[in-house]
């Protein structure tokens, strides 16, 4: 992340960010157990992948049921559009238990893209704040953040 914001510094090409997280996870693991959660995890990975295609776009899982999308070069609405064509693949899925049932799952996305001033540290934060205003309204939903004013 930090080579990625001096690059687009110094080319003044954009670079956005998407966080995205898993609505609801802990219920699944609570309900299905573990090893369940784990393959719907990889479910999720397997539509990042199909996603995050060009060479330099970077999708990468940092923790539980988190995951971040660098998107070089990439500005706030196409940023979005990714993000949009991601939470509708997630929520279309259905995995199924092993008893069978088949469960749904969504997840919401937070994305900042980097403005005058900001460091990795400031892209990230706003990214992670529009992340939980997609979870406070309602979750399945992508929120942008917007640039701070200095």
């Amino acid at each position: 992340l930090p080579e990625l914001c001096a690059v687009a510094r110094r080319t003044g090409q954009p670079l956005t960010i998407a966080l995205l997280d898993a609505d609801h996870f802990k219920a699944v693991n609570d309900s299905w157990g573990h090893e369940f959660g784990d393959r719907c995890l990889q479910h999720i990975a397997d539509i990042l992948r199909r996603h995050v295609k060009r060479p330099r776009d970077v999708a990468i899982r940092f923790g539980g049921e988190e995951f971040a999308i660098l998107l070089p070069g990439t500005d706030a609405n196409g940023a979005l559009g990714v993000c949009e064509g991601i939470l509708e693949d997630i929520a279309a899925i259905r995995v199924p238990a092993d008893d069978g049932t088949p469960v749904t799952l969504t997840m919401s996305a937070g994305t900042a893209t980097l403005s005058q001033g900001d460091d990795e540290r400031d892209l990230f934060r706003r990214a992670d704040e529009a992340l939980y205003r997609a979870k406070a309204c309602g979750r399945n939903r992508t929120e942008q953040a917007t640039p701070e004013v200095s």
